[in-house]
């Protein structure tokens, strides 16, 4: 190798890399391989990923310890406020057999019994349809544990529960739904396992449709729902909020979108690429030592 080639190899090994997994949060690679994806791109090898449709997302990617004012992800208008609740190692994963959920960060663990977490996000979807998921598990004997939609901010209205409804049907302990003007209905699966959960609300004028998908395929929306009830009245939201009756409940890759790939997508063609140009960086370096 001249010495030239080898001084461009030192740059683009000396080069950190951001970009968009999945349409969620910006991860950060040091690597051999920032100026070859930029290459790659210019020439036509590797597309460019489509633009997403994500909402707001948070895999709780913060230090260990109290959630009060932490501020990442994307799509919020705000930082975490409410009880003092804690971010605990590790985060949560899931797999439904044939592909893998991409996760990052840690996850966040309720230990303040109706004491919840409050975040804003910068542009709520109220028309149309709107899908929320997350990964949770609730160990304990919560009356409830689950995620919310509030209009008006955390002092505001609660117009929609999904997690631990703790109530209805003889099923209190699986997960379900609470449409707050609908029913309460919950599905077959235990809140007790950890679980990916996906909601889908179709907005109408006067009613709401809203679906829960419990533990659902990754490649594809699933054509029935483990819960489907109809609410009674269109609702608008602006806040998500995080909360149990008890003090063991853990949340993780919470993610909202207009899309099913948005909130339980795997990895897009695009970043798979350019997760093998990284390989390809680390044979350089190789090489090179």
């Amino acid at each position: 190798m001249s010495g030239r080639c080898r001084v461009r190899v030192e740059l683009i090994l000396g080069r950190e890399l951001e970009f968009p997994f999945n349409g969620g949060e910006m991860f950060k690679f040091k690597s051999g391989w920032a100026s070859l994806v930029s290459m790659a791109v210019a020439a036509g090898m590797l597309p460019m990923a489509a633009s997403a449709s994500q909402v707001a997302s948070d895999s709780f990617a913060y230090p260990t310890g109290s959630i009060l004012g932490d501020n990442g992800g994307s799509g919020w208008s705000g930082a975490w406020t409410g009880s003092s609740n804690n971010v605990t190692a590790p985060g949560f994963t899931y797999s439904d057999g044939a592909h893998s959920e991409p996760v990052a960060g840690n996850r966040l663990n309720l230990s303040n019994a109706n004491g919840g977490n409050f975040r804003g996000v910068s542009a709520p979807v109220t028309t149309g349809t709107l899908y929320l998921s997350y990964i949770g598990s609730v160990p304990d004997n919560s009356s409830y544990a689950g995620v919310s939609l509030f209009s008006g901010g955390g002092g505001g209205s609660e117009n929609l529960f999904i997690g631990r409804t703790g109530q209805s049907g003889g099923t209190p302990q699986n997960w379900g739904i609470d449409a707050k003007n609908g029913p309460v209905s919950n599905s077959a699966i235990s809140a007790g396992v950890q679980s990916l959960l996906v909601a889908r609300v179709d907005f109408g004028t006067a009613s709401d449709r809203i679906r829960l998908y419990v533990n659902p395929s990754l490649s594809a929306e699933p054509a029935a729902a483990d819960v489907d009830v109809t609410n009674n009245a269109h609702f608008t939201w602006d806040t998500v909020r995080i909360q149990s009756g008890g003090a063991n409940y853990n949340v993780d890759e919470l993610r909202i979108g207009t899309t099913y790939a948005d909130v339980a997508g795997v990895p897009e063609p695009a970043t798979m690429g350019l997760l093998g140009l990284a390989g390809l960086g680390l044979l350089v370096r190789r090489r090179r030592a």
